[in-house]
């Protein structure tokens, strides 16, 4: 459908063109080419029972997320590469941890991830509980032990009684609270006036349709939390990097990613799992093109054939259509989330 025949049906009929797009937005897209993992369930996505939301503890998860003690140097802490003034990413193209080792993959942004069915770029961590410990114990990021940690905080006397299940529990608990909110996206989903420019509406409609990006970024969330060989690892004949193969060591996973969230992102660049890829006019290029063909590329990359002005369309919807405010911590709403 053109833009110009959904203005004249919003017109026509008050309401329609926030149904239209909410029904196309939702939509269960099935998945070509290579198979995948079943989508998130309900129980995926809300806070375990041992583990409740409240204000303390979101408040100790803050506090911790921002110290420095839960590094071997005591240089590096949570959100040295998850700044929150970058959208809880990074602006390097691969993080730099414990006395400068460098890693493989670009900081994802943690926007939503309490939404989230599994964690990190390759789902190795089934909840936030589980991965909120793996990075002090890497030998890339934090370096360090759990107990080496908790034996450093029991100094502070606002630490003390904390053990390895509290630290686990207050950084989930903070991690759940952060989100994107009130972005243009939202204000049209609420019915607010002239919520949308009309480049952005055009974005939206290329982005749900020509542009196949609902394929992998769907609903509201924006993200289908499955994993997808976009050919971004895919360099010099070879894979750069197994992706989700490594965690399952299956053939259809290899070179495949969670699909990020695309909330506020124009706030994190630069993008992609390895960061390769500095601005969104690149990002849409990239997938103009087709990607990096190779053996286990998905089904849906395709070349679009964009026009500049179709490509300028989609860049507003992204840039400012899905901007928002980036919050986190507690607030009436987040603690009685559907």
């Amino acid at each position: 459908m053109r833009l110009s025949s959904i203005r004249h049906q919003a017109m026509k009929h008050p309401g329609w063109l926030i149904s239209f797009f909410t029904a196309l937005m939702i939509t269960t897209v099935p998945a070509y080419g290579q198979r995948y993992d079943s989508a998130p369930s309900d129980k995926a996505m809300k806070p375990p029972a041992s583990n409740p939301l409240n204000a303390a503890k979101v408040a100790l998860g803050k506090r911790l997320f921002s110290d420095t003690r839960l590094s071997f140097d005591e240089w590096n802490s949570c959100s040295t590469c998850h700044d929150p003034y970058h959208g809880f990413s990074e602006t390097r193209a691969v993080s730099i941890g414990v006395l400068g080792h460098r890693g493989k993959r670009h900081a994802p942004t943690l926007l939503g991830r309490g939404l989230g069915q599994s964690q990190f770029w390759d789902g190795r961590a089934a909840t936030l509980e589980e991965q909120v410990l793996m990075p002090i114990v890497d030998p890339n990021e934090m370096g360090t032990t759990v107990e080496a940690v908790l034996q450093r905080l029991h100094q502070d006397p606002a630490y003390r009684g904390l053990t390895r299940e509290s630290l686990a529990d207050a950084l989930a608990s903070y991690v759940r609270s952060i989100r994107s909110e009130n972005s243009n996206f939202d204000l049209f989903l609420w019915g607010g006036p002239g919520a949308f420019s009309d480049l952005e509406l055009e974005g939206l409609r290329l982005f749900r349709d020509k542009a196949r990006c609902y394929t992998c970024h769907a609903g509201t969330r924006f993200t289908d939390e499955m994993f997808h060989n976009t050919g971004v690892a895919w360099r010099e004949g070879a894979l750069q990097d197994e992706g989700r193969a490594a965690i399952t060591a299956k053939s259809y996973h290899k070179g495949a990613f969670k699909t990020p969230t695309l909330r506020d992102v124009s706030r994190r660049g630069p993008y992609m799992h390895d960061g390769s890829l500095a601005t969104l006019e690149d990002v849409i290029e990239y997938y103009d093109r087709g990607g990096n063909h190779n053996p286990y590329l998905d089904e849906n990359i395709v070349p679009l054939h964009l026009s500049d002005g179709e490509k300028k369309a989609l860049l507003a919807f992204l840039r400012t259509g899905l901007a928002g405010s980036v919050r986190d911590g507690v607030t009436e709403r987040s603690l009685h989330r559907n």
